[in-house]
């Protein structure tokens, strides 16, 4: 079982926000740049989840995931998502 690295509680997420030299940066800094994702472990209580995607499983089918941000990645992203209703 992991951990959230922001409460202790257990983990039941990933962080999705992006990642550009090793820094965490605002989606629109990440535009045309190599990224990645946060990766952070995190609880839905400290997670914030900005929206869902689609994805396609080739032959395993598809379905849908969270988008979720920790707190960390949230605070990048300034007053992008401070009204969302997630």
């Amino acid at each position: 079982m992991n951990h959230c690295e922001f409460c202790g509680k257990e983990s039941t997420l990933l962080c999705d926000g992006p990642v550009v030299d090793g820094e965490r940066v605002s989606m629109e800094a990440a535009v045309g740049k190599t990224k990645g994702t946060c990766n952070a472990h995190v609880c839905r209580k400290c997670a914030k989840k900005i929206g869902d995607m689609h994805v396609n499983r080739g032959g395993k089918g598809s379905g849908f995931t969270s988008i979720d941000l920790c707190p960390q990645c949230l605070k990048a992203q300034g007053d992008r998502y401070a009204s969302t209703g997630h």
